[in-house]
């Protein structure tokens, strides 16, 4: 494993390796701005001497980027799909990888698009978030055969639970309010 992603992984700036202010990024507030100052004085320099300011090829037609980068460019911007993002992300935050995200989308779409407890539809953009069957706070792992698909409300009620508990206090919810009205999510 690089230096990099130890910091990161440690929860540290993977630049310096000093605490970060910022817990959405993998850098703190003082390295992305570096970082972006360097990047912009790079696109500035190449820029001047008539190349691409994302590849560094010479460029053949008017303005910053090459043809190539163009069409890559606009091609990234029309196909990119809402969903399979989303589930690049949910990929990278449970499996350390985005890589991994047709196996999420394989377990959600065995699931039937539905939530694992309720039954209930789930839509990946909208109400499906990923459970950890063995909670992490209970020394489960982050592997495909201990996550499943649920509903958003469904997985906060559950919260750090293990899945037997869970399941065992929602039969007793149920067996003790029988005269309660079905409310409509």
């Amino acid at each position: 494993m690089s230096k990099y992603k130890e910091r990161i992984a440690l929860g540290l700036c993977g630049m310096c390796g000093k605490d970060k202010e910022n817990n959405n990024k993998n850098n703190c507030n003082s390295c992305l701005k570096k970082a972006a100052k360097s990047a912009k004085k790079r696109q500035a320099r190449l820029c001047s001497e008539g190349l691409c300011i994302y590849c560094g090829r010479t460029k053949t037609n008017p303005g910053k980027s090459c043809l190539t980068c163009q069409q890559t460019k606009k091609k990234n911007r029309i196909k990119k799909d809402p969903t399979k993002e989303t589930l690049k992300k949910t990929s990278t935050r449970w499996l350390g990888t985005q890589s991994r995200w047709r196996e999420l989308e394989e377990l959600f779409n065995q699931q039937n698009e539905t939530c694992k407890y309720s039954g209930l539809p789930i839509t990946i953009r909208d109400t499906a978030q990923i459970d950890h069957k063995v909670p992490r706070s209970c020394q489960g792992t982050s592997e495909i055969s201990n996550l499943q698909w649920v509903h958003c409300l469904i997985n906060r009620m559950k919260s750090n639970m293990p899945e037997d508990v869970f399941v065992y206090l929602c039969k007793m919810v149920a067996k003790n309010t029988p005269d309660m009205q079905t409310p409509i999510i």
